[in-house]
């Protein structure tokens, strides 16, 4: 059986073919990565900078800070309208120590006022909606209402 030559046409509908598709994998892929959450800043040297400041301790290994991490990145957007959102990352030496300086577990999350002082310390996991009454609360937002 012999091949038959492509025509001009095929080739075209072919090179358009393959366009399409790539454009329709780039595309996927950008709404994949806006989908993924923003990372957590781990500079703690944020906290007491004239802004309040909620620090997660967590541990990347422990369901529970998981969980706790989860619940965080549900009401985001909401918390981060009153106060900076840090990390201290427990598998790390500066993390760990600031954990153990403040009396925080893996999945603890303290609340820091504008000047640094430890204001709550919310022992987790907790949802989101709980976690975002606290803060409003302690914070003194106004904004009690349940999850986002």
């Amino acid at each position: 059986m012999s091949e038959q030559p492509l025509t001009p046409t095929s080739r075209r509908a072919r090179v358009i073919t393959g366009i399409l598709i790539t454009a329709a994998i780039v595309a996927l892929l950008v709404v994949m990565w806006h989908q993924l959450p923003r990372p957590y800043s781990t500079d703690l040297s944020q906290i007491g900078q004239g802004t309040p400041a909620l620090v997660l301790a967590h541990d990347d290994h422990l369901v529970n800070s998981d969980q706790q991490m989860a619940a965080m990145d549900n009401v985001r957007e909401g918390l981060e309208r009153h106060a900076i959102l840090l990390v201290a990352n427990m598998r790390e030496a500066r993390g760990a120590n600031f954990a153990r300086e403040h009396d925080a577990d893996a999945a603890t999350v303290l609340i820091f006022g504008a000047e640094g002082e430890l204001l709550a310390r919310i022992r987790g996991p907790v949802d989101g909606a709980t976690l975002r009454q606290h803060v409003a609360a302690v914070l003194d937002t106004g904004d009690e209402q349940p999850g986002e």
